[in-house]
Protein backbone atom coordinates (compact mmCIF):
# COMPACT_ATOMS: atom_id res chain seq x y z
CA UNK A 1 0.00 0.00 0.00
CA UNK A 2 1.37 3.39 -1.01
CA UNK A 3 1.53 5.93 1.80
CA UNK A 4 2.23 9.66 1.77
CA UNK A 5 5.44 9.44 3.90
CA UNK A 6 6.84 6.95 1.40
CA UNK A 7 6.05 9.30 -1.48
CA UNK A 8 7.72 12.21 0.31
CA UNK A 9 10.91 10.16 0.72
CA UNK A 10 11.07 9.23 -2.97
CA UNK A 11 10.45 12.61 -4.57
CA UNK A 12 11.85 16.12 -4.18
CA UNK A 13 9.89 19.03 -2.62
CA UNK A 14 9.86 20.64 -6.08
CA UNK A 15 8.03 17.62 -7.54
CA UNK A 16 5.62 17.40 -4.63
CA UNK A 17 4.74 21.07 -4.95
CA UNK A 18 3.87 20.76 -8.64
CA UNK A 19 1.80 17.58 -8.21
CA UNK A 20 -2.03 17.92 -8.37
CA UNK A 21 -2.90 16.26 -5.05
CA UNK A 22 -6.52 17.41 -4.91
CA UNK A 23 -8.89 14.61 -5.91
CA UNK A 24 -6.02 12.21 -6.57
CA UNK A 25 -5.33 8.90 -4.91
CA UNK A 26 -1.86 8.28 -3.54
CA UNK A 27 -1.23 5.74 -6.31
CA UNK A 28 -2.26 8.25 -8.96
CA UNK A 29 -0.05 10.87 -7.31
CA UNK A 30 2.94 8.53 -7.30
CA UNK A 31 2.39 7.73 -10.99
CA UNK A 32 2.23 11.42 -11.83
CA UNK A 33 5.41 12.16 -9.94
CA UNK A 34 7.27 9.32 -11.61
CA UNK A 35 6.25 10.40 -15.10
CA UNK A 36 7.25 14.00 -14.45
CA UNK A 37 10.48 13.33 -12.57
CA UNK A 38 12.69 14.26 -15.52
CA UNK A 39 10.70 17.39 -16.29
CA UNK A 40 10.96 18.51 -12.69
CA UNK A 41 14.70 17.82 -12.58
CA UNK A 42 15.16 20.11 -15.57
CA UNK A 43 13.05 22.74 -13.85
CA UNK A 44 15.11 22.48 -10.69
CA UNK A 45 18.35 22.76 -12.65
CA UNK A 46 17.15 25.82 -14.57
CA UNK A 47 15.91 27.48 -11.42
CA UNK A 48 19.23 26.79 -9.71
CA UNK A 49 21.17 28.26 -12.65
CA UNK A 50 19.11 31.44 -12.69
CA UNK A 51 19.30 31.97 -8.94
CA UNK A 52 22.95 31.09 -8.40
CA UNK A 53 24.81 32.36 -11.45
CA UNK A 54 27.32 35.18 -11.32
CA UNK A 55 28.41 36.29 -14.77
CA UNK A 56 31.97 37.30 -15.61
CA UNK A 57 32.76 38.78 -19.03
CA UNK A 58 36.43 38.31 -19.85
CA UNK A 59 38.80 37.69 -22.75
CA UNK A 60 39.30 34.23 -24.21
CA UNK A 61 41.93 31.83 -22.87
CA UNK A 62 43.41 28.74 -24.48
CA UNK A 63 42.10 26.67 -21.60
CA UNK A 64 38.53 27.55 -22.65
CA UNK A 65 38.65 25.25 -25.68
CA UNK A 66 36.76 22.33 -24.13
CA UNK A 67 33.92 24.60 -22.97
CA UNK A 68 33.79 26.24 -26.40
CA UNK A 69 33.52 22.79 -28.00
CA UNK A 70 30.57 22.00 -25.74
CA UNK A 71 28.82 25.30 -26.52
CA UNK A 72 29.23 24.97 -30.26
CA UNK A 73 27.77 21.43 -30.26
CA UNK A 74 24.56 22.33 -28.44
CA UNK A 75 21.46 21.67 -30.60
CA UNK A 76 20.25 25.28 -30.60
CA UNK A 77 23.73 26.60 -31.34
CA UNK A 78 24.18 24.18 -34.23
CA UNK A 79 20.76 25.27 -35.50
CA UNK A 80 21.77 28.95 -35.47
CA UNK A 81 25.36 28.78 -36.75
CA UNK A 82 27.34 27.33 -39.64
CA UNK A 83 29.42 25.05 -37.41
CA UNK A 84 29.59 21.39 -38.46
CA UNK A 85 28.63 18.89 -35.73
CA UNK A 86 31.64 16.75 -36.69
CA UNK A 87 34.26 19.29 -35.59
CA UNK A 88 36.37 17.62 -32.91
CA UNK A 89 37.57 19.02 -29.61
CA UNK A 90 41.17 18.88 -30.91
CA UNK A 91 40.15 21.01 -33.89
CA UNK A 92 38.50 23.49 -31.52
CA UNK A 93 41.67 23.67 -29.43
CA UNK A 94 43.61 24.69 -32.54
CA UNK A 95 40.92 27.21 -33.45
CA UNK A 96 40.93 28.78 -29.99
CA UNK A 97 44.73 28.94 -30.03
CA UNK A 98 44.65 30.82 -33.35
CA UNK A 99 42.07 33.26 -31.98
CA UNK A 100 44.13 34.02 -28.89
CA UNK A 101 47.28 34.96 -30.83
CA UNK A 102 45.61 36.83 -33.72
CA UNK A 103 45.55 40.59 -33.05
CA UNK A 104 42.63 41.07 -35.42
CA UNK A 105 40.44 38.70 -33.39
CA UNK A 106 38.91 40.08 -30.20
CA UNK A 107 37.10 37.27 -28.39
CA UNK A 108 35.19 37.51 -25.12
CA UNK A 109 33.49 34.81 -23.10
CA UNK A 110 30.79 34.75 -20.44
CA UNK A 111 31.80 32.64 -17.47
CA UNK A 112 29.72 31.45 -14.52
CA UNK A 113 30.85 29.14 -11.70
CA UNK A 114 34.11 28.47 -13.57
CA UNK A 115 32.35 27.38 -16.76
CA UNK A 116 32.29 29.28 -20.07
CA UNK A 117 28.67 29.51 -21.24
CA UNK A 118 28.86 32.13 -23.98
CA UNK A 119 31.32 33.44 -26.56
CA UNK A 120 31.47 36.39 -28.94
CA UNK A 121 34.10 37.38 -31.48
CA UNK A 122 34.84 40.69 -33.16
CA UNK A 123 37.09 40.33 -36.19
CA UNK A 124 38.64 43.51 -37.55
CA UNK A 125 38.94 43.79 -41.32
CA UNK A 126 42.17 44.26 -43.23
CA UNK A 127 43.38 46.80 -45.77
CA UNK A 128 40.62 49.11 -46.95
CA UNK A 129 38.15 47.31 -44.66
CA UNK A 130 40.11 48.10 -41.53
CA UNK A 131 37.18 50.23 -40.34
CA UNK A 132 34.82 47.21 -40.29
CA UNK A 133 34.28 44.61 -37.59
CA UNK A 134 32.51 41.27 -38.11
CA UNK A 135 30.65 39.75 -35.15
CA UNK A 136 29.74 36.14 -34.34
CA UNK A 137 28.21 34.91 -31.09
CA UNK A 138 26.91 31.76 -29.38
CA UNK A 139 25.38 31.06 -25.96
CA UNK A 140 25.06 27.60 -24.37
CA UNK A 141 21.54 26.18 -24.74
CA UNK A 142 21.02 25.92 -20.97
CA UNK A 143 21.86 29.61 -20.46
CA UNK A 144 19.90 31.24 -23.27
CA UNK A 145 17.24 33.82 -22.49
CA UNK A 146 19.06 35.15 -19.41
CA UNK A 147 20.64 38.30 -20.85
CA UNK A 148 24.08 36.80 -21.50
CA UNK A 149 23.93 37.45 -25.23
CA UNK A 150 23.13 41.11 -24.63
CA UNK A 151 26.03 41.45 -22.17
CA UNK A 152 28.42 40.00 -24.75
CA UNK A 153 27.06 42.24 -27.53
CA UNK A 154 27.41 45.38 -25.42
CA UNK A 155 30.97 44.41 -24.54
CA UNK A 156 32.16 44.16 -28.16
CA UNK A 157 30.17 47.26 -29.17
CA UNK A 158 31.96 49.22 -26.45
CA UNK A 159 35.30 47.87 -27.69
CA UNK A 160 34.46 48.75 -31.30
CA UNK A 161 33.13 52.26 -30.57
CA UNK A 162 35.44 53.48 -27.82
CA UNK A 163 38.70 51.57 -28.25
CA UNK A 164 39.03 50.48 -31.89
CA UNK A 165 37.03 53.37 -33.40
CA UNK A 166 35.41 51.09 -35.95
CA UNK A 167 32.93 52.77 -38.27
CA UNK A 168 30.86 49.72 -39.14
CA UNK A 169 29.88 46.47 -37.42
CA UNK A 170 28.24 43.66 -39.36
CA UNK A 171 27.00 40.12 -38.87
CA UNK A 172 25.01 37.35 -40.55
CA UNK A 173 21.95 35.75 -38.97
CA UNK A 174 19.55 33.12 -40.26
CA UNK A 175 16.26 34.63 -41.39
CA UNK A 176 14.25 32.37 -39.06
CA UNK A 177 16.32 33.15 -35.93
CA UNK A 178 13.84 35.67 -34.56
CA UNK A 179 15.28 35.87 -31.04
CA UNK A 180 18.76 36.76 -32.32
CA UNK A 181 17.36 39.28 -34.80
CA UNK A 182 15.46 41.07 -32.01
CA UNK A 183 18.63 41.23 -29.91
CA UNK A 184 20.67 42.69 -32.77
CA UNK A 185 18.00 45.24 -33.60
CA UNK A 186 17.92 46.26 -29.94
CA UNK A 187 21.68 46.84 -30.23
CA UNK A 188 21.14 49.22 -33.17
CA UNK A 189 21.73 46.75 -36.03
CA UNK A 190 19.57 47.00 -39.13
CA UNK A 191 18.71 44.40 -41.77
CA UNK A 192 20.54 45.47 -44.91
CA UNK A 193 20.01 42.52 -47.22
CA UNK A 194 18.95 38.92 -47.63
CA UNK A 195 21.16 36.08 -48.88
CA UNK A 196 19.00 33.40 -50.47
CA UNK A 197 19.88 29.72 -49.98
CA UNK A 198 22.86 30.83 -47.93
CA UNK A 199 23.39 27.72 -45.79
CA UNK A 200 22.48 24.04 -45.74
CA UNK A 201 20.88 23.08 -42.43
CA UNK A 202 19.16 19.79 -41.73
CA UNK A 203 18.97 18.98 -45.42
CA UNK A 204 17.35 22.30 -46.42
CA UNK A 205 18.81 25.50 -47.80
CA UNK A 206 17.92 28.52 -45.70
CA UNK A 207 18.22 32.28 -46.14
CA UNK A 208 20.18 34.64 -43.94
CA UNK A 209 20.13 38.37 -43.29
CA UNK A 210 23.06 40.74 -43.48
CA UNK A 211 22.79 43.16 -40.56
CA UNK A 212 24.91 46.26 -40.00
CA UNK A 213 25.45 49.03 -37.49
CA UNK A 214 27.30 52.33 -37.86
CA UNK A 215 29.29 54.10 -35.16
CA UNK A 216 26.96 56.58 -33.37
CA UNK A 217 29.32 59.46 -34.23
CA UNK A 218 29.40 58.67 -37.93
CA UNK A 219 27.52 61.31 -39.99
CA UNK A 220 25.36 58.64 -41.65
CA UNK A 221 24.17 57.22 -38.33
CA UNK A 222 20.55 58.26 -37.60
CA UNK A 223 21.51 59.08 -34.02
CA UNK A 224 24.44 61.31 -34.94
CA UNK A 225 24.37 64.61 -32.99
CA UNK A 226 23.37 66.45 -36.15
CA UNK A 227 20.14 64.42 -36.04
CA UNK A 228 19.51 63.72 -32.35
CA UNK A 229 21.15 62.83 -29.03
CA UNK A 230 23.41 59.78 -29.06
CA UNK A 231 22.24 56.54 -27.48
CA UNK A 232 23.02 55.59 -23.88
CA UNK A 233 26.62 54.74 -23.08
CA UNK A 234 27.98 51.25 -22.51
CA UNK A 235 27.70 51.41 -18.72
CA UNK A 236 24.12 52.69 -18.84
CA UNK A 237 23.12 50.07 -21.39
CA UNK A 238 24.71 47.26 -19.38
CA UNK A 239 22.93 48.49 -16.26
CA UNK A 240 19.64 48.15 -18.12
CA UNK A 241 20.50 44.53 -18.90
CA UNK A 242 21.08 43.75 -15.24
CA UNK A 243 17.82 45.48 -14.27
CA UNK A 244 15.95 43.36 -16.82
CA UNK A 245 17.73 40.20 -15.59
CA UNK A 246 18.31 40.79 -11.86
CA UNK A 247 19.64 37.25 -11.32
CA UNK A 248 22.62 38.01 -13.58
CA UNK A 249 25.23 39.69 -11.37
CA UNK A 250 28.25 41.00 -13.29
CA UNK A 251 31.70 40.51 -11.87
CA UNK A 252 33.55 42.27 -14.68
CA UNK A 253 32.55 43.50 -18.10
CA UNK A 254 35.55 45.59 -19.06
CA UNK A 255 37.95 44.68 -21.88
CA UNK A 256 41.27 43.37 -20.62
CA UNK A 257 44.48 42.21 -22.20
CA UNK A 258 44.18 38.65 -23.59
CA UNK A 259 45.62 36.05 -21.23
CA UNK A 260 48.10 33.80 -22.97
Amino acid sequence: MTRWPEIRQQFSPFLLKMAPRKGKSLLALAAFLSSHRRQAQVGIQKGFLMSQKRITIRTLRQTDADDIHEIMHMPNVLWGTTVLPSKTVDAWRKTVESWVIDENWHVFVAETNGKVVGIISLTVGKGRERHIGDIAMAVHDAYQGQGIGKMLMLTVIDLADNWLNLVRLELDVYADNERAIRLYQHCDFEIEGRKRCDTLRGGNYIDSYIMGRLHPQHPQHPQHPQHMQTHAGYADALTQVFQAHPDSKPESAEPTEPQQ
